[in-house]
């Protein structure tokens, strides 16, 4: 087994900034990318509301029928020029501890 911790930096301590995996092995590190890729969209969707909530609180009310497509446009940008991900490996204690805590699958 292949045990993989990733880790997901939005600009905010959420609590829930890392997941654990394992894999049967062989696998592929494009597998891994793709699922650590779909974790971080994942927890940044999660966690919008603490990185958007300047902008709704200036714009939901006041321009609501652009409100959408800017709200997808700040998100977009804040995402691709703020946050980032990871991934490591771990070992099979700690990726025990992190079932243990919740924190994997």
């Amino acid at each position: 087994m292949r045990y993989i911790r990733f880790w997901f930096d939005i600009g905010y301590i959420t609590g829930a900034d890392e997941w654990c995996a394992a894999y049967k092995e062989p696998i592929a590190e494009a597998i891994i990318m793709n699922d650590g890729e779909n974790l971080f969209y994942q927890h940044c969707e999660d966690y919008s509301y603490l990185f958007m909530a300047d902008f709704d609180e200036n714009n939901e009310e006041d321009n609501a029928a652009d409100y959408e497509e800017d709200y997808d446009s700040v998100y977009n940008d804040y995402i691709d020029n703020w946050c980032s991900w990871g991934y490591e490996d771990i070992s099979e204690e700690e990726y025990m501890q992190a079932k243990e805590d919740g924190y994997a699958y």
